[in-house]
């Protein structure tokens, strides 16, 4: 993964509610209160982390949800915070606190809900690298005035 993404489904809850209808018919199904882990594989160096899920649960129609999930912790990394192996080094990976659980007829398989939200990550240059880059820059500035 690249940037910083929008909208992405961290995955998919299906729903046993037979007769389950719109708000406006009443009848809908409720979720007991859940937690449940987003882990995430850093491949560039080697780390893992994890994100945990959690919501007090609550009440679900087929076009309706007002069920509510809160992460925790927000940061992964940099260096080996909030690591549960090795050492994100530089690379910084965030969510946002609350994410819902939408309206099951919104997706494609009718009764099938998702959990949509942000994880980015953000490749953060380490003073190595700014270093070289700053005395690659002055090599080339004195170079060109040597010649001028």
């Amino acid at each position: 993964m690249t940037g910083t993404p929008s909208n992405v489904n961290l995955g998919n809850f299906t729903l046993v509610c037979a007769a389950c209808s719109t708000q406006a018919g009443g009848v809908g199904s409720v979720f007991n209160p859940f937690t449940f882990d987003l882990l995430v594989t850093d491949v560039t160096d080697g780390a893992t982390g994890k994100f945990v899920g959690t919501s007090t649960g609550g009440s679900i129609f087929s076009d309706v949800s007002a069920i509510a999930v809160n992460w925790a912790p927000l940061q992964l990394g940099p260096g080996a915070k909030n690591a549960l192996t090795g050492d994100f080094g530089s690379t910084i990976f965030t969510t946002t606190i609350f994410t819902a659980i939408v309206a099951p007829n919104s997706g494609a398989v009718p009764g099938q809900s998702t959990v949509q939200g942000n994880v980015a990550f953000t490749p953060v240059p380490e003073p190595a690298t700014l270093a070289m880059i700053g005395g690659a820059l002055l090599s080339l500035g004195f170079l060109r005035t040597r010649r001028g």
